[in-house]
């Protein structure tokens, strides 16, 4: 499994090894990475022809990933959740595995937000407002895939899922954001998506639900939360009501103070 990942591949194909000080990613014979965290680098081998076929691919597993990996391992924490990007900063989508994050981070970029990530996201251990992508594409079921109208806009993933390609608008700008606001993921069901700000101990208590082993791996602090729980902390009631929730998502993302009163 791979050291950022949610548990599984991302494709068919691709094994990890994970030691002391370094972490091996092949991809069948046709890709081949080397990471080494103790002098901070990154070997990549790839065959011209895969390069050629799946350079979006190809970027994220000798790209991304291991770039992402190192920083994990050093001014950064890997946090479980996803992201979206709009005028006043990120908001940051928090829950456990199966939570609906990839959906809703997936809706909102359908609504026009950009994504920093659906699963995990990198946070600076000395600045927790400060946040950067580590793999950005969306992994779904093939039908929200299809239901969200992204037919024929993304690539195979991870067994049955489709993974959206989001490596074209993968510029440095987009790879980085603010926090605006940190949502966690409460009841799915429910007569309407609506929000509620949550005190401190409260949101500290709830965060812990969505952690993950890989978020130890990379020694998160506890202060990350710490400081996500002063301000703007909240939590969403009725995902199921995806348009409802993504228009709560997307004040959020646009007005510094929204949400509040929601």
């Amino acid at each position: 499994m791979g050291p950022l990942g949610n548990g599984a591949p991302f494709a068919e194909g691709e094994r990890w090894s994970v030691g002391d000080d370094y972490a091996d990613l092949t991809f069948e014979n046709r890709l081949s990475v080397h990471i080494d965290w103790a002098n901070g680098t990154a070997t990549v081998a790839v065959s011209t022809a895969f390069l050629r076929s799946e350079p979006s691919f190809v970027a994220r597993l000798g790209l991304e990933t291991p770039v992402a990996t190192l920083l994990a391992w050093r001014g950064y924490a890997v946090v479980h959740a996803g992201a979206v990007v709009g005028a006043a900063g990120a908001v940051v989508l928090r829950g456990p595995s199966g939570a609906g994050k990839s959906t809703l981070v997936a809706a909102a970029h359908r609504a026009g937000l950009e994504v920093l990530g659906d699963e995990t996201i990198l946070v600076a251990r000395e600045d927790p407002d400060e946040l950067v992508a580590a793999v950005r594409d969306p992994l779904l079921s093939p039908e929200m895939y299809e239901a969200l109208g992204y037919n024929g806009a993304g690539s195979a993933g991870s067994g049955e899922k489709r993974r959206l390609d989001l490596f074209a608008s993968s510029t440095p700008h987009k790879r980085k954001a603010r926090r605006r606001a940190v949502v966690l993921l409460g009841p799915f069901e429910g007569q309407a998506a609506r929000l509620e700000a949550l005190s401190p101990e409260r949101f500290l208590d709830e965060f812990k639900r969505g952690a993950i082993p890989q978020e130890r791996w990379g020694g998160t602090p506890p202060t990350i939360a710490e400081h996500w729980s002063r301000r703007a902390a909240y939590r969403l009631f009725g995902a199921r009501d995806l348009h409802g929730a993504v228009r709560l998502l997307s004040d959020l993302c646009a007005n510094p103070d929204s949400g509040d009163s929601q």
